[in-house]
């Protein structure tokens, strides 16, 4: 009866074994996918908030065009100006040559002091003497 029993309980006991080897596999798994998921879904959001702070950026971009064709020895920029669910500012300086502009704008997703992304575009624009855009070239700056 002793043989039985001790044959028994090593089944009981490799069984045991095999359960708990498969519940680690299956929490490594598990464990895995959700930190791969986890590291998808921020990369996904952050990329969608640079996206809106790329159009707000160039919107402030389209604000200031706007604005310098109408009266170009005026304006200088504005800052955190709202638009849409962010903010822009615009700088704009004198270019080399006449009528010809250099335009900095950033946009910002954020309330208050606290900003969760920035994108800054930068425009190089030449007017005509009439105020039509002659010539526009713009482009993102890329963090370092």
């Amino acid at each position: 009866m002793n043989r039985f029993m001790s044959r028994a309980r090593a089944k009981e006991g490799t069984a045991l074994l095999l359960t708990v080897g498969y519940l680690a596999a299956m929490t490594i798994f598990a464990s895995t996918f959700l930190g791969f998921l986890n590291r998808t879904l921020s990369n996904r959001t952050s990329v969608e908030r640079q996206q809106i702070c790329l159009n707000i950026a160039e919107g402030g971009v389209d604000k200031a065009l706007a604005e310098l064709r109408v009266r170009p020895n005026d304006y200088r920029g504005e800052k955190e100006t709202p638009l849409g669910a962010g903010r822009f500012s615009v700088e704009v300086k004198p270019g080399d040559g006449t009528g010809a502009y250099l335009i900095v704008s950033t946009g910002e997703l954020g309330e208050g002091e606290l900003v969760v992304s920035r994108v800054q575009v930068v425009a190089e624009m030449t007017l005509s003497a009439t105020g039509t855009v002659r010539e526009l070239r713009w482009s993102e700056v890329k963090k370092r």
